[in-house]
């Protein structure tokens, strides 16, 4: 019982963390992610190469395992480039997206205005999130960040909250026949 508790608490235990990390550090998260994706794509070629050279017959697998080792070389050094153009990439998208969900607001905005100010409002923060990503601003981790936060957050007060086998609360069919019981009684008075 415990383990599963344990389990379903990991993910929004990180999910918290790394909002933590976000907030304190910033962009800086985002090139250490790069780095321990090139770190481990390195360590991945590194030991297929030392297992392909025991390998008297996997002549054929070296170069892949020295390219492989290469491109994670490549990721570790160039990581500030990669995040840069990742959020570049991802603020145009947004912006594009956002322009569609304006024009998609307009279009529904003829049916209802509530769903017009609406769309209008979504549009305009997939906008503003593009914006931060492509210049760079600090200020699109920390959002990040909070957000990832308040989902930890909340994923952690369902998992507590919630029925399962680690905090089930024991019921009888008696107490729902009282409840209904009495239910009945007040309606015929």
């Amino acid at each position: 019982m415990k383990k599963d508790l344990i389990k379903k608490l990991v993910l929004p235990l990180s999910y918290v963390i790394m909002g933590i990390l976000f907030c304190i550090f910033k962009s800086v998260v985002s090139e250490w992610i790069c780095r321990v994706i090139g770190i481990i794509i390195t360590l991945y070629g590194s030991i297929n190469l030392v297992q392909d050279l025991k390998n008297k017959n996997a002549n054929l697998y070296l170069t892949g395992d020295v390219v492989t080792i290469g491109f994670g070389a490549l990721i570790i050094v160039l990581s500030f480039v990669i995040v840069t153009v990742i959020n570049i990439l991802l603020g145009v998208v947004f912006i594009i997206y956002g322009g569609y969900k304006i024009a998609f607001g307009q279009m529904v905005g003829k049916i209802s205005r509530s769903a017009l100010i609406i769309a209008l409002i979504d549009g305009a923060l997939y906008l503003v999130i593009g914006i931060l990503l492509i210049i760079n601003s600090d200020s699109i981790y920390i959002i990040l960040g909070v957000i990832l936060m308040v989902a930890g957050i909340i994923d952690l007060i369902q998992i507590m909250s919630a029925k399962g086998p680690f905090n089930e609360r024991k019921t009888s069919s008696k107490d729902v026949l009282d409840v209904e019981v009495k239910v009945i009684d007040e309606e015929e008075k």
